[in-house]
């Protein structure tokens, strides 16, 4: 039997409707709750954006991390429970994408409200496979070479081997899980949910492999692309706000 999510103690609107439902959004590889933080400045007033963690990281450090996706997927489910009860969004990138889908295929399967809407950035199709979940198993040199060419925050990382020392098992335990996933195994019905799919110019995911993440869903997706690597999402936080807000606003 499903373990019962962890519901906290979350305040009631009064009655008043929100601009925009609640953004539950899950970190990339190594990523913590602090992940989205260069979104802040341009969430518009009523859109509150909420980020989950798994254990290993900031505020959960001293706990043991998680290297199978099923893992992952319960400990989340255990965080969300009570942010399922208003209007809410699922948004991830990459590690955090595939977090967000497969939430939604347990949500379904619990039958509990279904997100208006979910987010997908920085991750391949589940049906296609991504050479970047192997990085775990590379030694310490083409692990960091691999990394670096994703752009981001990794290139600063590599300026500071205490820092790289601290964030490398992260990583690697994250693409592990990854990894640990065998979609062919678990087949399933497409979602039923609005979804819009993200991805830069020059990253592992394509316009020619993004199209496949229709199979997970029966309504027409959107897909749209922004110049950049794997980290496009930090060079264009105000426009990927933007017209996330502009989806959001027009679902409540």
């Amino acid at each position: 039997m499903a373990q019962a999510p962890i519901v906290p103690n979350i305040p009631s609107p009064g009655g008043r409707k929100k601009p925009y439902p609640r953004v539950l959004a899950f970190p990339f590889a190594g990523g913590n709750k602090y992940a989205y933080q260069p979104y802040e400045p341009y969430l518009p007033e009523g859109m509150e954006w909420i980020t989950f963690e798994g254990p290993g990281k900031a505020d959960r450090f001293r706990e043991p991390r998680l290297d199978d996706m099923q893992d992952v997927l319960e400990d989340y489910w255990r965080q969300i429970g009570g942010y399922l009860k208003e209007p809410y969004a699922l948004y991830g990138h990459s590690f955090g994408a595939m977090s967000a889908f497969l939430l939604a295929r347990r949500i379904r399967a619990e039958g509990l409200p279904q997100p208006v809407h979910i987010f997908l950035s920085g991750r391949v199709p589940p049906s296609w496979s991504d050479e970047g979940d192997q990085l775990w198993k590379m030694d310490q040199s083409r692990f960091w070479e691999g990394i670096k060419a994703y752009g981001g925050s990794p290139e600063a990382l590599l300026q500071h081997p205490d820092l790289m020392a601290i964030y490398e098992p992260m990583i690697r335990t994250d693409l592990k899980a990854l990894d640990s996933w065998d979609h062919a195994a678990h087949p399933e019905a497409p979602l039923d949910v609005p979804a819009t799919v993200l991805l830069g110019t020059r990253e592992k995911v394509t316009m020619q492999s993004a199209p496949a993440w229709q199979e997970e869903f029966s309504r027409p997706i959107q897909i749209i692309q922004f110049e950049g690597r794997h980290f496009w999402i930090l060079d264009h936080a105000r426009e990927l706000i933007a017209r996330m807000a502009e989806t959001l606003r027009t679902s409540v």
